[in-house]
Formats: structure tokens, sequence, C-alpha cells
């Protein structure tokens, strides 16, 4: 992995110290005492979460209670005592392991693979099946590898909205189970589509922070059982016979367990994220993400390689070349129906044309400048006439649409599409993988269920998803080092599967929307870093003029459009992303959510603090047509003991206090103009 470009200048502070006060704010440490959390685990509340996992673990494994399902037309928890049951432990570079298996007498094996993260007290799982009669199995359904009461006593479960493609995006929801059972589900077969794969249960002293790992549609359902949250998640649908010799998995499943409030779970999470849910070229964890120039694909070789020499010329210093959707088929003509980068899906070899030398003449010239290559891939789906569809119309699974989706449950087409796009990525010195997915597969998976005989429902995408998890990992395997891009029509896959192999850079489609705005767009941001710290997208419709655009979108990387750089490029804002990025890696908090009733956006607030090294930032907005003008602030995640000095960049103030004191009493902070932002730069003294 090349070295990431680094901060050239402090020119964002420069021209920012020239404000004044009276100009823009006035910031004071209220007074008072207000009752919060901090986002800490205190001496009062030691952290016993590793022993709470293991307990946990132990007693679910021994009265055989961490899953369901039905068994020949019995939920299997009356039968299992006659399956004969082995346990085995060991341990592996994370920490212990067990290996739980159960034979019922028709030589049906059940097994489930568990690890405990000893470092952040996480539990990571997943079942199968096996048949190893000479004969079908019976018929097993309803199948939750997670079927569980949780230790936490407490009456709420929290989660966050997944992506819709609308200004909610990712705003976090709690229900109050007192009075409902609670299912969320994904839609349509993309697994952060609709709903969002990760929850948790708290109590304001300890929790449980869970996740779904399949990247199909599964649900979980939440209900209280004695004074406790009990769940069930698994796919679906599932009634399934399997044939002689056959296999099959479950979604994957992953519990934290942490100790303190919210926050700290949520921040325990994300360090989880990267150190065990994140990819690495094989050399360095990745803790954050480069900066991104995106490019159309239709572009073609000529005009990248002088976007490239504009850049070094104006001294744009991006870490990644993207070239997008396009470079496939025609140069891309607006007009024509027939170069439309989607009509031309399933022409995957490089357009001559556009592309004399492949991708070899751009790779070569970014690795002169120590700089890397994105390229865009739609394999899941491709157009009739195209070219893999002509020559493979048995790797394609039946439907009614206008496309057609490749079949990753046949074995053979994996296997044909891995040697397809790995050599191709081999060939050209491409670094990155970015992977979309823009449609809804499971009608598709469903009909060809059916079509495949009775007790097959669940069957095919099982397969599908299984051995797109075999896909993604061959071709790194034959391109070591390889990156990837999650997208799926902008933040639809974002299970903890497959964010092992891949990073979202584009969080959602909103973005793209006409009427998109920047509060908007910032509210998707901020709310999906509180459980995800790796992420990227564009801006709103409204563009990237000032602070406030940059500010509300920017999070771990930056994606910047070529557009932007020929015609209004704002280069403060690129200064100060390099400025803050290795914060991002950091604490998280978001000190006000910002939005009112029916969107109505208020003051918001978010606060990145590294405790390791005593320093971070605080970004303040005050959006247009709001007439709140002043706010108290709670920072959290400080030393109470110590000492901090926090510096305004827009007025020059400096702003002394305990850790304590900003806490409890507050920063106040009266921002006298609409539609502004301000930076308050932390720093613990020696």
């Amino acid at each position: 992995m090349k070295k990431w470009s680094v901060l050239l200048s402090m020119l964002t502070l420069l021209s920012l110290a020239a404000c004044t006060v009276s100009e823009t704010a006035e910031m004071a440490i209220g007074t008072g005492s207000f009752a919060t959390g901090n986002g800490q685990v205190t001496a009062a509340t030691a952290d016993d979460s590793l022993a709470r996992a293991e307990a946990w673990l132990s007693e679910k494994i021994e009265n055989n209670t961490f899953f369901s399902f039905n068994y020949n037309g019995t939920p299997v928890r009356e039968t299992i005592a006659t399956w004969q049951k082995t346990v085995t432990t060991g341990t592996n570079a994370k920490g212990k392991t067990w290996t739980v298996t159960y034979v019922s007498p028709e030589k049906v094996k059940f097994w489930a693979e568990f690890t405990l993260n000893t470092a952040f007290a996480g539990i990571e799982y997943c079942c199968y099946f096996k048949n190893e009669a000479s004969t079908d199995s019976p018929v097993i359904e309803s199948i939750m590898p997670l079927d569980a009461t949780l230790d936490v006593v407490t009456t709420s479960v929290t989660t966050a909205r997944g992506s819709f493609c609308e200004a909610v995006d990712f705003i976090p929801q709690t229900v109050d189970l007192s009075s409902t059972v609670f299912t969320m589900q994904s839609q349509g077969g993309r697994s952060s589509s609709g709903a969002f794969p990760y929850f948790d249960v708290a109590d304001g002293s300890r929790g449980i922070l869970g996740g779904i790992g399949w990247t199909g549609d599964w649900k979980a359902t939440f209900e209280l059982q004695n004074d406790n949250v009990s769940v069930k998640a698994g796919m679906k649908q599932t009634c399934i016979s399997l044939y002689a010799a056959e296999e099959m998995r479950t979604p994957a499943i992953l519990l934290m367990f942490f100790t303190g409030d919210q926050d700290a779970g949520h921040n325990k999470f994300r360090q989880f994220v990267l150190d065990s849910y994140t990819p690495t070229d094989g050399e360095e964890p990745l803790t954050t993400l480069p900066f991104f120039l995106n490019t159309w694909g239709g572009l073609g070789e000529k005009e990248l390689l002088e976007q490239i020499e504009l850049c070094e010329r104006i001294g744009l210093n991006y870490d990644v070349l993207w070239i997008d959707a396009g470079w496939y088929c025609d140069k891309y003509n607006a007009t024509s129906s027939d170069t439309l980068w989607y009509n031309q899906l399933g022409n995957w070899e490089i357009n001559p044309e556009l592309f004399p030398h492949e991708f070899k003449a751009i790779s070569e010239k970014l690795d002169s400048l120590d700089k890397e290559l994105l390229v865009w891939f739609e394999p899941e789906r491709a157009m009739p006439g195209t070219k893999i569809v002509n020559e493979h119309p048995e790797y394609f699974l039946p439907q009614k649409t206008s496309f057609l989706v490749y079949d990753f449950s046949s074995d053979e087409a994996t296997d044909f599409m891995i040697q397809q796009i790995g050599s191709l990525l081999k060939e050209n010195g491409i670094d990155w993988y970015r992977q979309d997915f823009n449609c809804d597969p499971a009608s598709t998976w469903a009909n060809h269920d059916t079509l495949s005989g009775a007790n097959r429902v669940g069957m095919t995408e099982i397969k599908y998803i299984t051995n797109l998890y075999r896909y993604l990992d061959a071709i790194v395997a034959m391109n070591p080092g390889l990156m990837m891009d999650n997208c799926a029509s902008g933040g639809r896959r974002l299970d903890f599967e497959m964010m092992k192999r891949s990073v979202p850079l584009w969080r959602t489609d909103y973005n793209l929307k006409g009427a998109s705005t920047t509060d908007e767009i910032r509210s998707i941001t901020y709310n999906l870093s509180w459980w995800l710290p790796l992420s990227g997208g564009g801006c709103s419709s409204e563009g990237r003029k000032t602070d406030y655009h940059w500010r509300s979108m920017t999070a771990s990387t930056l994606v910047l459009g070529v557009a932007s750089v020929r015609d209004n490029l704002y280069m403060p804002g690129v200064e100060e992303y390099f400025e803050l990025r290795d914060y991002m890696a950091g604490d998280y908090y978001i000190l006000a959510q910002g939005i009112g009733d029916k969107l109505k956006w208020e003051n918001a607030a978010y606060e990145y603090y590294r405790p390791d090294q005593g320093d971070g930032f605080i970004m303040v907005f005050r959006p247009a047509y709001c007439s709140q003008s002043k706010q108290t602030y709670h920072l959290k995640g400080l030393d109470e003991t110590a000492t901090y000095s926090l510096y305004v960049v827009e007025t020059g103030e400096t702003i002394v206090g305990t850790g304590r004191e900003l806490m409890e009493n507050g920063l106040v902070v009266r921002m006298k103009k609409e539609n502004t932002s301000l930076r308050i730069m932390i720093q613990k003294q020696a």
C-alpha cells in the first residue's frame, strides 16, 4: 500500500485567523451542573465485559439455547437431546474458539463455530448444516442462528434506519419493547436496504452491540423476556430439505459486550470494526481512508492522463484515481440509449477506443506518482445481448425483468467470474476494486427456489451469498494487496461480512437527487459514523462552496469529482480534510442531532477525540432558518481531572477548562449567523 497524502500546509488555519469573536461567534464554559453520560468506563463501573461474554456463551452452549430451527416439523429444542453432541475448544490469533457439533438420528450434521475475541469481548459465530445421509434430509425450516436472551436488563433496543436513498438514511431508532414486539428486516435482498444490520441493547452502565453478517435478506425480532431482551435473527425464510452430501451455512452473528454508556459501547465497536472487520492490504491495519478523485469511465485514456497532469499542476494531492462505470462501452453519449453505462453491463472487456492501452497507461502513470487506481464493476447484473449473456446464458438466473442477475448460486458461474475479473485486475495493475449492485435480487432468488422443486426455500440465496464471498476472497487472493469498495446503490450492503472484505466509499445515493441539501447529507454522514468508522460519499446538490458544505459531508475519506477540480475547487476544504483525517479514527460523539420534527434542521454538533493522544476536534453547525443562536454542548470522553484548551479556528479564541467542566457544565456556543459552522480543536494540556 502506498503512503497516502499528508497535510501540506496550514492554509485553513492561516486564512481563517483574521476573523474575530464579535463577527462570528461567542463561546464560554457553561455554569451549573448537567448530569450526562460521558462516554467513559470509570473505576466505579469496572469493565467486566469479557467475563460476561464468556459466561453468556458457555451457558448458551451448555443448554443449547443460542439457536433455533424446526426439524421435521418440530422445534429442535424439543428433540435436541436425541442428537449426538460434541464440543471442542481451542485458540486462534483473536482469542478462544469453540466448535459445537450436533448429529441427528437421520445423519444431519449441524454445527456452530465460535470465536471469542478477548481484546474486545466480541463473540462471532456461524452455523452450518450437512446432510451425511444418502437420501434427502428431513425439512429444516425457520433457521435462526441467534435465538437467545441477552444479559442486559433494559426495555429498549436501538438500531438505525437502513439506506432508503432518502434524507433519513441511518437516523438512529430506539424502540420501547415494554408494549411491543419489534421486528426489523432488510428489503429486496440487500443487507442494509430498508433496515440496518446492527443493534444495541444498553442499560446505561453496560450493554451488547450486535450485528448480522449476511449480504442477503435477514430479519431480527426483539421482545422482553423476564426483564431482559431476547432476540431471534436469521434469514427471512428457510424451508429446506438438503440433498445427500449437501451443505449450507447461515448468516453469521456478532455480539460485542461492553461496559459503560451507549457512547462507550459504540466507540468500542468502532475500534472493533477497525481491528477485525476492515480489510487490510497485508501490511498494516486500515484506520483511515485515502482521498479519491472520482472520474466517469467514459472519459477515456487521453482525458484521464490530462486530468492527472492538471492535478499535478495545481497541487491537488489526491491518493486514488477512481474510474467509474462506462469504461466497458462506447464513449458515453447521454442522447444514445445504446451507450448508456447500464445498457452495456455484461461487456466486461475494456473498450479499446477509450483505452487503447487498456488501463496500463493509467496505472503506470499513477504508480510513478505514488498513487493508486480504482475501477468500478457490477458483475452481478447484465443486460440482454451483451457479451457474457450471449456466450453463457446458462450463467444467469431466470427472471422477468429488463436485466439479468448473474447466477452466483452456481459454482461453475462463480469460477468463471473469478477468472474473468481477477485476471483483468491483475493484468492492469488495479489497486482498488469497486463492487456495485444496483438491483434487488430477492424475487429472482425466490423464483429460482420455486423452479428447483419442493422444500428449497432460501437455498438459492444461501448458495448465492456463500459464493459471492468466495468470489470476493478469490479475486483478492489473485491480486495480493487489492482493496475493495462496497457500493450497492449507496450503502445497501453494510453487514459485517461485507465490512470484513470492503469499505463503503459511497454511503448513499441520496446526494445524487437534485433536491438533496447539505443538512440532509450531514445527517446521513454523521449518523452512520456512530456505528461504522469508515465511509465516504459525495456532496448534496448544493455543492461544496464553503466550509459549511464541506464539513457536512466529509468523514474518514474525501471523494472529489473531476468536475469540481476543473470548475470550482475549494482548496481550504481539501486542506482541512488532510488536517483532520487521522482524528476520525478516534472516538466519536454526536453532541447535537440537529433534526427537529419533519426534518426541520436545528443546531448540530459532533466531536472526535483521541483519548490516547488527548486531542480532537468539534464541528458545530447552525443551519439556515434555525432561530436558535445559542446552545450548550456537553463534550464527552475527556479526562475529568485534566485541563483542556479549546482553540476556535474561525475566531482565534482559546478557551481553557477541565474535562469535568466541559462535560458536565458544557460549552456554550452562540453563533450569530445562520448557515455557518465552527471548528474547535481540543488539546489536553500536559
